[in-house]
């Protein structure tokens, strides 16, 4: 197939995979079929028709509106598309046709949907992490950056070190200090990218989470963070509050989509950032 072909296909691909991630994206945090019943305005309930639903074409013809009742929709829907497009192109350009192409577009989808759910809901489903988990190891028989072996040890020592990180975060902190999400999240990631990935994308996702937070605190857009549902009525019960009564603390991002971006760019750019590192350290050597 000649490339005049092969990308343009990617990207109406990967488009139409981003429009069901965006199903994904709404409907699984609410504990909803992202299956039945088929694409609908949220606000009115009416079945949006095929020719409604053409990834961001559609959106950019309807001016992000529903075309019976006018409600507006989030331009989320239309970003995800685009990028999730975007993505598959890439892929192609990075890896070229075959199963490394295909695998990796499979991790991408998983990281960005996961990014966005918890970026709004502060979850990480086990839905999408568990499963990703699975496909990963599977994937590392044809994965040309990860051998069977390392994707073994990348998603076994990823999510022992961050169990240990969280155990002794808790004795310390006396709080949850990381969440169990994110532990499946980095196994999926090591899972793909293999152990030696591991480092990295908790670097490149620690540093760029510490620059966000500051950003944000820096112009007054920091969470300020609110009282357990139960605190106020029963200060005794809030000393051990259930899970869906936590709210995040004052100030506090949620890490997945850090992880999920740093896994990205190591995807993409690691060896290139790694062969830059290797040279700027011999460098270093030599000089010294």
């Amino acid at each position: 197939m000649p490339l005049w072909l092969i990308y343009p296909f990617a990207v109406a691909f990967g488009a139409v995979c981003g429009s069901f991630l965006n199903v994904v994206v709404v409907r699984l945090p609410r504990g909803e079929s992202v299956v039945f019943p088929g694409s609908r305005c949220v606000v009115c309930g009416a079945a949006i028709r095929a020719y409604d639903n053409i990834p961001v074409l559609s959106y950019l013809l309807l001016r992000g509106r529903c075309r019976r009742c006018g409600a507006r929709f989030s331009a989320r829907y239309a970003v995800i598309e685009a990028v999730c497009g975007g993505a598959a192109a890439a892929l192609i350009a990075t890896f070229g046709v075959g199963w490394a192409s295909l695998g990796f577009f499979a991790f991408f989808w998983l990281q960005l949907g996961i990014a966005a759910i918890d970026l709004e809901h502060w979850i990480i489903p086990h839905e999408l992490s568990w499963p990703g988990i699975g496909i990963g190891l599977l994937f590392s028989w044809v994965n040309p950056r990860a051998s069977p072996r390392a994707a073994v040890l990348g998603a076994g020592l990823a999510w022992a070190a961050f169990t240990l990180l969280a155990w002794v975060g808790e004795k310390v902190f006396r709080k949850e200090a990381l969440g169990l999400g994110d532990r499946w999240l980095l196994a999926m990631e090591g899972a793909f990218l293999g152990w030696s990935a591991l480092l990295p994308i908790v670097f490149l996702s620690s540093v760029q989470g510490s620059i966000v937070g500051l950003v944000l605190m820096a112009t007054g857009r920091a969470q300020t963070g609110k009282p357990r549902a139960n605190q106020a009525s029963d200060p005794a019960s809030a000393a051990q509050p259930d899970e869906d009564d936590w709210v995040p603390p004052r100030n506090a991002l949620p890490f997945g989509p850090f992880l999920a971006l740093g896994a990205i760019e190591w995807l993409f750019l690691g060896p290139g950032l790694w062969a830059w590192y290797q040279a700027k350290l011999l460098q270093a050597l030599s000089l010294s």
